[in-house]
């Protein structure tokens, strides 16, 4: 499978049709089913931890069941990092999409380790977007007709902006819920974000 070169696009949910609201409370529901990102969980533990001793090498950032307790840390680092919780938490899904004509196909595949090749990393800190990582399967149930509508609008742009309507396209979503700030005040207003990787 060749590489298609596309721009990033803003696209509207008017624009596909959706009820952006309608389906951000569908997603929000099955936040109990969500993953916790470990990984990120292990950074920032790494990360306070740096700031006591030098971290050498990148080995303990790969092992996200590395035991602290077995590095010459002062206990009162080892309790604060005992009881730091997740932050973020994430569900992932990969789709075949087969393109011919007006004709559209898409075929749901299990996620094998995600690896963001391409990210930009402005320094050479260790970050796990150079790595693989393993997330939770989107749930069955959020595979449905308003995914299914959204990733059509998404291969339909793409073949139109390449002026080829016969073509496969493989895609990665990740979701995860992100807190926002409204107007600067005390409230917050959680929602999901899903990111498309081509």
């Amino acid at each position: 499978m060749s590489k298609i070169a596309f721009p990033i696009t803003i696209v509207d949910c008017i624009d596909i049709g959706l009820d952006l609201g309608k389906i951000q409370n569908k997603l929000q529901s099955y936040y109990d089913e969500y993953e916790d990102d470990l990984y990120l969980l292990h950074k920032n533990k790494i990360d306070y931890i740096s700031k006591f001793m030098k971290i050498n090498n990148d080995e303990m950032y790969k092992n996200i069941n590395f035991d602290f307790s077995s590095i010459n840390l002062d206990s009162s680092v080892l309790k604060t990092i005992s009881l730091f919780i997740p932050s973020r938490k994430r569900l992932i899904s990969k789709y075949i999409i087969d393109i011919k004509n007006e004709n559209f196909k898409i075929e749901r595949i299990p996620a094998n380790n995600f690896l963001q090749s391409l990210a930009f990393i402005a320094d050479e800190k260790f970050d796990y977007r150079k790595s693989e990582r393993k997330f939770k399967e989107l749930p069955d149930n959020l595979f449905d007709d308003d995914l299914r509508t959204m990733l059509k609008f998404v291969s339909f742009k793409i073949g139109r902006y390449i002026k080829n309507l016969n073509l496969q396209l493989q895609f990665i979503i990740l979701l995860y819920p992100v807190k926002m700030v409204e107007n600067l005040q005390i409230h917050q207003k959680e929602y999901t974000k899903m990111e498309w990787i081509l």
